[in-house]
């Protein structure tokens, strides 16, 4: 089974960071729940606790050795959730991207009551997507000369 990427990896002053991107077809301040509070968090992400950074904007999820930032953009039809995470260097970066893209497809399932999808499928076809972006680094993110 080949799960299609669809994360960035920008490179910035700071480093690298990967973002993945996920369309919800609920209201802002549902979907902040399913963020926010311990027990919605466990249903689509195992071994991570919020730590609210911006009350109804940002939240942090913090894993065993991992940080990200959550945040949301209500849309008219919805709400769009962006897991951001710095990554040291590309191998980095092939284990971040596939695990929020797995994650946030894990919230979509829980939201919607389906059945969440396996990790490995992730793993096996996007590592060397995100390694590749991580090296050639994302032109998007490169600032105008």
């Amino acid at each position: 089974m080949v799960v299609q990427p669809s994360g960035r990896v920008v490179r910035d002053r700071r480093g690298l960071e990967v973002i993945v991107e996920r369309r919800i077809p609920l209201p802002a301040d549902e979907v902040w729940s399913w963020l926010t509070a311990p027990s919605k968090v466990r249903k689509w992400i195992s071994g991570a606790r919020p730590n609210i950074v911006e009350p109804g904007d940002r939240v942090e999820l913090v894993g065993s050795d991992w940080t990200a930032t959550l945040s949301i953009a209500a849309l008219d039809s919805g709400t769009i959730v962006y897991a951001k995470e710095r990554a040291d260097g590309s191998r980095a970066a092939a284990e971040a991207g596939p695990r929020w893209e797995h994650s946030l497809d894990r919230l979509s399932a829980a939201i919607s009551g389906a059945k969440a999808p396996a990790l490995e499928p992730y793993l096996a076809t996007q590592r060397p997507y995100y390694e590749r972006l991580a090296m050639d680094g994302d032109p998007v993110s490169w600032p105008p000369s």
